[in-house]
């Protein structure tokens, strides 16, 4: 475990101010460097990694504005957080100041050593848990690495193999089919295994033996069929990662469409014992004769369970780490409510308008938590939906009639084009409300002042399709396919607002999860337009008949 204190920097003219917060900051983990000029803070900010900058803003040659800013433009430094400290409040607009450089906040001398030493403590907390997330990475990348090389070894003693004189390949080969910690099988034009070695096998529930000259799907009904045809029929590869198969030793019936036509899924069987869940990346290519004839096709299902797992665990521990960080998140947002409700009256306006920054603040933060919280959910497949028959209009209308105040705010007007006979959709309410909710506030958000937003409806064959859009900056055409990527965002020298890149991507998620589309056009600095398109009526299940009908006709 790393144990090297948290460097903080006090930057400030004077010796006695260095002092005093040298005083107040009184905390074994803490290593406290002190930088009496602007110059001198930025060349210890070169050498060091910092959690927290305190920063006087009047100080000579180089003043904490100014100091500030220089730290932004550094790649190395422009995320660690600032705190300005001065004892020369002139006006609002040097507290504005100091936030549009970055700074988180800013402490009016005289200050109470507690409440500095606690704002302090929060942020020296974040960088150690930030820390150990970063070292907890870096363990499971090591992890990974280790694994991906032993697969190379392990790959490459088997090509190794192939060098041998043509007297011992049958006899390697018939070893290394037998030992091989990974699944192989060959068939023939015919689907009839020719060969097929003992870790495949074992899915089977039969011995690699009684296997041969049985039809592939027969003694793997979970296999993919359409890759094993075009590899046959049309001399193509294929590769499906993470494979999920449920092994059984009896009863087996594949029941899912989406296997038989080559597509990678979970595979839900109907056996009375249904041992475990294994995944597997699926490897099928065609063997061609001497003259370049298709005569066959090898299959190898290589064992990744345990990287799921470890994939899983990450995904979990960022999954708990963010829950546990939604609750004092929650805590905070509601004392600070509390204090503008009960103590409003006994506080200045700067210092009712620090606090109601902090209450923003800390609501974004909230929002943030919560959003990793849906994608992690969406991803595991464990967001619940409640559908039901709704009016998008409506929906669309209460969106705008919530967001009025901000509309009013950024001085614009919204122009709606619903037609009255809009067709009901099939969908949840709340999680679609939320993807207008989000859709509006970027319209908003990206919109000059004095403009229009527009929101238009129309019916579709099937579909209801709902138009927003706005004039602005615009999307750049090599942005457009990124919109809807996790955690993607514009670089910052673009001119783009910043993002932390969940918002659409949770929305693609939503719109998906109701078979839905979802799509944006933008013309630079003229129109940017989302679109999303919703089915009107609950999908109908396939019929089960029909269902095994195709299963059985993709076989042969």
């Amino acid at each position: 475990m790393k144990t090297d204190k948290v460097k903080i920097l006090l930057v400030d003219d004077n010796q006695l101010n260095l002092s005093a917060l040298t005083a107040a900051l009184g905390d074994t983990r803490l290593e406290l460097v002190s930088a009496k000029s602007g110059a001198e803070a930025l060349k210890c900010l070169l050498g060091d990694d910092f959690a927290l900058v305190l920063l006087d803003v009047q100080m000579p040659d180089i003043d904490g504005f100014e100091t500030a800013r220089l730290i932004r433009l550094r790649e190395k430094t422009k995320n660690i957080p600032i705190i300005f400290i001065t004892a020369m409040y002139r006006e609002e607009a040097e507290a504005f100041k100091g936030y549009s450089l970055g700074a988180v906040d800013y402490i009016i001398k005289p200050y109470s050593k507690d409440v500095l030493k606690s704002k302090v403590s929060v942020f020296v907390n974040l960088y150690l848990m930030r820390e150990e997330v970063k070292r907890q990475a870096e363990v499971i990348l090591a992890h990974e690495k280790r694994e991906h090389e032993a697969r190379l070894i392990e790959t490459k003693r088997q090509l190794e193999g192939e060098a041998f004189k043509a007297k011992e390949e049958h006899r390697i080969a018939q070893k290394i089919l037998e030992h091989a910690p990974v699944g192989i099988v060959h068939i023939g034009n015919d689907y009839l295994i020719k060969e097929v070695n003992t870790t495949i096998a074992s899915l089977a529930g039969s011995d690699s033996t009684k296997l041969l000259n049985t039809n592939v799907f027969e003694a793997f009904p979970w296999l993919p069929h359409q890759p094993f045809k075009d590899a046959l029929e049309n001399g193509k590869q294929f590769f499906a990662r993470e494979f999920a198969v449920y092994t059984a030793r009896q009863n087996y019936e594949s029941t899912t469409e989406e296997k038989a036509n080559g597509n990678s899924g979970a595979l839900n069987g109907t056996s009375e014992e249904l041992e475990s869940q294994d995944y597997f990346d699926l490897a099928i290519w065609p063997v061609e004769s001497d003259d370049q004839r298709v005569i066959g096709a090898v299959l190898i299902a290589v064992d990744v369970s345990e990287r799921v797992e470890h994939a899983r665990y990450r995904e979990d521990f960022v999954a708990t780490l963010t829950h546990d960080l939604q609750t004092p998140v929650i805590a905070t947002d509601r004392a600070i409510e509390l204090l503008l409700n009960s103590a409003s009256h006994k506080l200045d306006d700067s210092l009712i308008m620090l606090v109601t920054k902090l209450r923003q603040n800390n609501g974004n933060l909230l929002k943030m938590i919560q959003q990793l919280l849906d994608v992690y959910r969406y991803e595991a497949n464990a967001q619940q939906h409640f559908f039901d028959t709704i009016n998008l209009g409506i929906t669309v209308e209460s969106c705008l009639d919530h967001m009025s105040a901000i509309v009013k705010d950024h001085d614009l007007s919204v122009q709606l084009e619903i037609p009255s006979n809009l067709k009901k959709v099939w969908a949840d309410h709340t999680a679609i409300r939320r993807v207008f909710t989000n859709l509006l506030e970027n319209a908003i958000k990206y919109s000059p002042k004095g403009s229009t937003i527009k929101v238009c409806a129309r019916n579709l064959p099937g579909h209801v399709l709902f138009s927003i859009n706005n004039t602005g900056a615009g999307i750049e055409p090599d942005d457009l396919p990124k919109l809807f990527k996790r955690y993607w965002h514009k670089s910052p020298e673009k001119t783009y607002k910043s993002s932390w890149g969940l918002g659409l991507y949770l929305c693609k998620k939503i719109v998906e999860a109701h078979n839905g589309e979802i799509w944006c056009e933008s013309d630079p600095g003229q129109l940017t337009t989302f679109h999303v398109k919703l089915p009107v009526q609950k999908p109908e299940p396939k019929p089960e008949k029909q269902h095994k009908n195709d299963l059985q006709a993709t076989t042969h």
